[in-house]
């Protein structure tokens, strides 16, 4: 998927995982990654070793997910870049994509299972607990301990 198709939303995430690897990469701002690692990057959404149409998609991650992958293995990243000598620039971008494939399904589920909760909590019905409260502090309007705590409401 070339850009001029992507929503606007994927655009601005991949924008994101874009950055992120260049930082990572510890590239300034004028570096660019290679058309390469851009098509090795996008592979990671569909489960392919490179983005290409003639392969039927395995999976369909979000950037944001691989963005978050990206973000949850960067200690891992940066322990390997400083303790393995890589022959090359390929090789570093190739080791650093071989962690986070092995951890997008993983990330996929735990965002997956974040925004489950997400709606659940959106879901719950707090007034009867607001009637409850109510209900107590007009029972207890002539306590003066209840007056003490009346302030904290």
């Amino acid at each position: 998927m070339t850009k001029k198709h992507m929503s606007e939303k994927d655009k601005k995430d991949w924008d994101s995982l874009y950055e992120y690897v260049k930082q990572l990469m510890d590239y300034d701002e004028n570096q660019a990654l290679s058309k390469t690692f851009c098509l090795r990057l996008k592979g990671l959404k569909t489960n392919k070793y490179i983005e290409n149409k003639s392969m039927k998609d395995m999976s369909n991650y979000s950037y944001d997910v691989v963005l978050n992958t990206f973000k949850y293995c960067s200690m891992d990243i940066k322990k390997a870049f400083s303790r393995i000598e890589f022959k090359d620039e390929t090789h570093k971008f190739n080791y650093m994509l071989k962690i986070v494939e092995s951890r997008l399904n993983t990330i996929y589920l735990k965002m997956k299972n974040a925004e489950k909760r997400r709606e659940s909590l959106s879901k719950i019905d707090i007034s009867s607990s607001i009637e409850y409260i109510n209900t107590y502090k007009s029972r207890n309007s002539g306590n003066k301990k209840q007056d003490n705590l009346d302030e904290l409401w």
